[in-house]
C-alpha cells in the first residue's frame, strides 16, 4: 500500500493493487511554489534527508528519517537549479553554472562545503546525474560534462561533449552502464562513455523527448515523460545492436508528465496539469517487466499541487508538491 505524509496533511494509506483511490475534492487555495528537483541522501549518523529545489526560495533540507513525519530543518538561500547525491554528499548547481559539493553536518540540516567550482564554458546547468564516482552535467549550450568525484574536495573535469549541430540545447541526462542518455530540443541522444575522457555520440533519435526535462533508465529501458507525447518507452538493452536504442511505445495522457523513476519492474511518473487549475494531478504506475507489453496499472491521486520532482529510495516514493512541498509514500 501507499502511506502518504506531507507537511500540511495527515497520513493516508491506499492499496497499490486495488485500482485507483478516489479523487479528492479540489482545493484551489494553493501557494504555487515551483518545486523542480529532489534527491534523498542517507547519512551514517544523522539520518535521512530530502533536498528539494524550490524556485525563488533555494534548497530546502527536509529530515525524512521518520517518513511519517517529514520536517523542514534548513534552507540554503541561493539560486539553486538542480540537485543530486554522491555517497552521503549533496551536489547542487546555482545559476548559471556553479556547482557545489557539500555534506550535511547536523540534524538541523547544516551543510559544510567541500568544493565549489564553475563548469568550464558552461552557460546554464540543467541537470545532474551521479553514477559510481562520476558526475554527469547536462548543460544547455555545451551538452554534457563529465567529472571524476573520487576526491570530492577536488573534482576533476574529464571531458565535455559539445555538438551543437547534432544535439542542440540539452535539458537532462541519465546514465546506465557504459552509456549516457541525453534529451534536448532535437530529440534523444545515446553516448558511449566507455572512455569518459572521450565520450562519443553514437545515436540520435529524433521526434522524441523534445520537452523532457527529467527521465529514468535501468540498463534495459529508458522512460521519458514528454509534455508533448506523454510517456515514451525505449528498449536500451543493446545500444550497439541492430537498430541501436529502439522506441517501444508511448502513452498519451491528458496531463503533462514531469518526472519518472524506476523501482524494479515498476516505473512511476508524476503528472502536473493540462490547464492551470482544472486538471487532475496524480502518480501513474507502469508495469515494465515486459517491454513488449508495458501497461499502466495504478493511478494515485493528489490534491491539486503540481508534482514536479520524484525520487524512489529504499521503498519510499518522495514527491515534490507545490502545496505541501513534499509527500512521502511507501511502496509495499
Amino acid at each position: 500500500h501507499l502511506s502518504r505524509a506531507g507537511f500540511y496533511r495527515g497520513l493516508e494509506s491506499f492499496p497499490l493493487n486495488g485500482g485507483q483511490n478516489p479523487l479528492p475534492s479540489p482545493d484551489y487555495n494553493l501557494r504555487h511554489k515551483k518545486v523542480t528537483d529532489i534527491c534523498v541522501v542517507e547519512t551514517a549518523s544523522l539520518g535521512t534527508f530530502a533536498c528539494i529545489v524550490e524556485e525563488d526560495a533555494g534548497l530546502r533540507i527536509v529530515d525524512v528519517t521518520n517518513p511519517d513525519r517529514p520536517a523542514l530543518v534548513n534552507t540554503i538561500e541561493e539560486d539553486v537549479r538542480t540537485v543530486a547525491t554522491y555517497q552521503d554528499l549533496v551536489i547542487y548547481s546555482t545559476y548559471p553554472n556553479i556547482l557545489t559539493i557539500a555534506s550535511i553536518v547536523s540534524g538541523q540540516g547544516d551543510m559544510s562545503t567541500l568544493a565549489t567550482f564553475a563548469c568550464p564554458d558552461a552557460m546554464l546547468v540543467k541537470d545532474l546525474f551521479v553514477e559510481d564516482d562520476f558526475l554527469y552535467v547536462a548543460q544547455v549550450i555545451c551538452g554534457m560534462l563529465i567529472y571524476d568525484l573520487s576526491d570530492p574536495h577536488q573534482p576533476e573535469h574529464l571531458s565535455t561533449l559539445c555538438d551543437t549541430t547534432n544535439m542542440g540545447p540539452i535539458f537532462s541526462v541519465s546514465v546506465s552502464g557504459y552509456f549516457a542518455y541525453l534529451t534536448g530540443l532535437y530529440g534523444v541522444f545515446v553516448v558511449d562513455i566507455t572512455d569518459r575522457a572521450h565520450p562519443e555520440l553514437i545515436q540520435k533519435i529524433t521526434g522524441y523527448g523534445q520537452k523532457c526535462t527529467s527521465f529514468a533508465s535501468n540498463g534495459f529501458c529508458l522512460i521519458l515523460p514528454n509534455m508533448v507525447n506523454g510517456i515514451e518507452v525505449f528498449d536500451t538493452f543493446a545500444p550497439y545492436g541492430p537498430g541501436g536504442v529502439q522506441f517501444v511505445a508511448d502513452f498519451s495522457l491528458p496531463n503533462w508528465p514531469a518526472d519518472v523513476a524506476i523501482e524494479g519492474n515498476v516505473a512511476v511518473a508524476t503528472m502536473i496539469y493540462a490547464g492551470q487549475y482544472l486538471a487532475e494531478k496524480y502518480l501513474i504506475f507502469y508495469d515494465i517487466s515486459d517491454l513488449g507489453n508495458v501497461t499502466a496499472f495504478k493511478k494515485h491521486y493528489f490534491l491539486p499541487g503540481f508534482n514536479h520532482g520524484l525520487e524512489i529510495k529504499n521503498g519510499y516514493i518522495y514527491v515534490t508538491d507545490e502545496e505541501s512541498l513534499l509527500d512521502v509514500l511507501k511502496m509495499e
